[in-house]
Parts: structure tokens; sequence; C-alpha cells
């Protein structure tokens, strides 16, 4: 609860003085309730007791409370209530709220036998009861006003968690634990477990600032997503051009290195890299395929030299060549006649992207060494045997330099780790339930053998 402004506590304390000088002088009807902050009290000579309870409830009073007719003696307030059931501690509410006013009255509730109960007085058992309910009924209300506070941030993130797939297929639903959490803090208040309650609640900023968290990455990541592929779809028609002239030309038939073909398998992984979140791998592919268009682009210039050196003399073979016009503009746009400044850049910097990607699958392979070994270290599992597969050709294509090859071997690798880890590790949820398990064990065990 935020802390009252002293001078409206001033203010508020020369209103009641005033008000209680005008009983002093003469009776009159009133009412005061339980409120949020305290009472609320309302007073007058002519409107009725049942008019001023209204009055009261419309100004933040609550249902419970007292009305009747009240008097002054000295600095005591008496109330004569025309309800039943007063509550007991609405003295000792009196008494804080004046006080914090600087009011040093205090109030008693008349009885049917003409004794007064007073707020430092003995209570009776039946009181006592009524005490402890009125109690637990302030403390439910305060604990739902507190995450009523909070019910639109959780709506939000909820919703924009949802609408975002956020932990679709996530081991932790943060946003699912949420709505769970709300549901078991009602039911908490409900039952009268304050203490629990207390624990959801606090907890509750926490969540919802993790799913913002998420829901912030979420959004950068599909942002960069779409300028990656924003990128690669200006290189799409320059990249179906010359994998089409290579395969026209056969360029890369016979040959050991087929650039052509992992081009084409470049823009897979690249795209497969942006669908996983894997930026920097994705950067990495997108930023070589210039170079990879490049070589393409020399290594057809070089076949189309050689083979007009070769034909010269073949004039129907040019007649023929020359007949589909569609086709050849295509291969006359790429053939370059020798290896400009520009291209030479572009090849080295296509070698310094492949390095840069080695590095960073170097990288991942020893951030991941310890998971790594527990599972080849485990030879009865299912996994072992795809692991040591999956690093044999990693090692195998790395060392042919087939690097965006080596990669995808290097993606399975993770997936099996993945999977591995979500078999053989158990969530906090799952060990939770197996300690609350043991506990009942015990308490069973020591029901049956006390002396254990």
């Amino acid at each position: 609860m935020a802390k009252a402004d002293p001078k409206k506590l001033k203010k508020e304390g020369e209103e009641l003085k005033a008000l209680f000088a005008k009983i002093k002088k003469k009776q009159h009807n009133c009412a005061i309730l339980v409120a949020k902050d305290g009472v609320v009290i309302e007073a007058h000579i002519k409107k009725s007791p049942e008019v001023l309870m209204k009055l009261a409830k419309k100004n933040g009073g609550t249902a419970k409370g007292a009305w009747g007719t009240i008097t002054m003696d000295g600095a005591v307030l008496i109330l004569d209530p025309i309800n039943d059931k007063v509550p007991s501690t609405l003295p000792k509410l009196c008494k804080s709220f004046f006080g914090a006013r600087g009011v040093k009255n205090r109030l008693e509730i008349k009885e049917p036998d003409d004794t007064a109960s007073q707020a430092d007085g003995a209570i009776d058992p039946l009181a006592a009861v009524d005490n402890a309910v009125d109690e637990n009924t302030q403390k439910a209300e305060a604990l739902k006003a507190r995450l009523d506070k909070l019910a639109p941030k959780i709506d939000a993130v909820i919703k924009a968690a949802e609408k975002l797939k956020l932990y679709e297929n996530a081991s932790n639903d943060t946003a699912g634990s949420l709505k769970a959490a709300r549901q078991e803090l009602l039911s908490a208040i409900e039952k009268g477990d304050f203490a629990i309650a207390e624990n959801i609640l606090g907890a509750i900023p926490a969540s919802i600032a993790a799913i913002e968290k998420d829901i912030a990455e979420k959004t950068a990541d599909t942002n960069r997503a779409e300028a990656l592929k924003a990128r690669l779809d200006k290189l799409a028609p320059k990249i179906d051009a010359v994998i089409k002239a290579a395969e026209k030309l056969k360029l890369y038939e016979n040959a050991s290195n087929d650039t052509a073909g992992s081009l084409k398998a470049a823009r897979q992984e690249l795209l497969s890299a942006i669908e996983k979140g894997d930026f920097a791998i994705a950067e990495n592919i997108l930023g070589a395929i210039p170079a990879s268009i490049a070589a393409i682009e020399k290594d057809i210039a070089a076949f189309k030299a050689k083979q007009a050196d070769g034909d010269d003399s073949d004039s129907s073979s040019k007649s023929e060549d020359t007949s589909d016009s569609g086709e050849r503009n295509v291969l006359d746009d790429l053939v370059v006649q020798g290896v400009s400044d520009e291209r030479k850049a572009q090849m080295k910097k296509f070698d310094e992207a492949q390095a840069k990607q080695k590095k960073t699958m170097a990288r991942w392979l020893e951030r991941n060494k310890q998971d790594i070994n527990i599972v080849l270290k485990d030879k009865k599992s299912k996994y072992n045997k795809d692991l040591v597969k999956w690093i044999s050709a990693y090692k195998k294509l790395l060392k042919a330099d087939r690097v965006a090859e080596a990669q995808q071997a290097l993606d399975e690798v993770a997936l099996v780790l993945k999977a591995y880890a979500k078999d053989f590790k158990l969530s906090s949820e799952q060990k939770s339930e197996i300690f609350a398990e043991l506990d009942k064990i015990k308490d069973r065990l020591s029901k049956l053998m006390p002396n254990i």
C-alpha cells in the first residue's frame, strides 16, 4: 500500500474533529464501514442510518461495519448499532484510522445489555472467531486487488506469446505456467492459504518480465530472419542464372568440386539456418554466396573461351547454339573476359567466410564438448550410434573442405544432443513431483513405524 500524503491525513483529521464536535453537542445518525484504507464514516442529524450506510458504501466502504446512532462521552464515541453483525475489529480499526490523522478519540460499540465493547477489552471466543473471519476477508480482498492490478499485463503477455506461438515447441511454457499460477493463486485465496498465495503472487512479476524478454527476442529474431530472406531474394535471380548455365554446359559433370551444387546446397542450408534461428551461420553462408556466384561465372567464362577456341571451324554447331536465343542470352550475360580485381576480392571474401564458419563450428564443439562426451560414454544409449555417425561425417566433410555439408552434419549432432537431454534430464516440475511423493512416503513410514 502506498504511503498516505501527510497533508491529506492532516486535512482528514481536521474534518473528523469538526464532525466529532457536532456529535458531542447532539446525537447523530451514523454509519461506519470497514474499507481498504481503514474505515469510512458518514454522520448526519436527519439522514437515516440506512441512507448513511449506502452513502458510506458508495464512498469505498464494504458491507461490513455498524450503523445506528452515535453520541460522545468525553473523548469516547459510543455507537448504538441497529444492525446485528458488527465486526469485533471495528473499534481497533477506528483507533488506528483516527490515530493516523492525529485524532485521539476512540470508538465503543454499545451492546444490547448497555455494556460497551471497548478496543482494549477482553474478547470472547465467538468474537475471536468473527475477528479471524474479518481478517481473512481483508487478506483475501487485498491479495485479489494486487492480482487485479497485474491482470492487464498478464493478459497482454499471454496473448502476445500465443500469437507468436512463442512456446509451441519449447520444453518450458512460461506463458502456460503464468496462466496456471493465476488459477492456483485464486484457489489458494479461496482456501485461505494466504502464505502460498503470497508466494505465487510475488513470483508473477518475474514471470511477466521473462515472457516480455522472450517476446522481444522472438520479435528481433523475426525481423532479422526477414532481413536475411530479403537479402537472399535480391541474389536469387543471379543464383538461378548461374546454376542453370552451369547445368546446361554440364560444367561440373566430371569435376571433383561441384561449385554450382554447393551453391544450391548453401541456399537450402541458409534457409534452414534462418528457420532455426542460427543467424550467425546464416550470415556466414549469405556472405559467401556472392563469391560462389563469381567463382561459377569465372568457370563458365573459362569454359566458353575454351569452347570458342575449339569450335571456330564448326559453323553448324554455332548455328545450332544461336537458335535458342533465350538460353543463349543467359550464357552470354555470364561470359567474362579474365578475372577482374573485383572477382579476386570476392574469392578472397569467400575464403574468409569459409574460415570464419569453420571457427564458429569449432567453438560450438568446444562449448558442447562435455555433453558430447556424456553421450559417447553412454554406450547402451540409442543416441550413441547416431552421434558417432554424425561426428565422423562432420570430420570427413571438413577435411574435404565441404564446409556447408559439414555444418549440416553438425546440426544433426545438435539434434541428437537435444533429444538425449530431453529423454534423460528431469524437469524442475518432475523433480518437485518426485520429492513430494518421497515426502508422502516418509510420512506414511513414520506413522507405521514411529520408533524409526
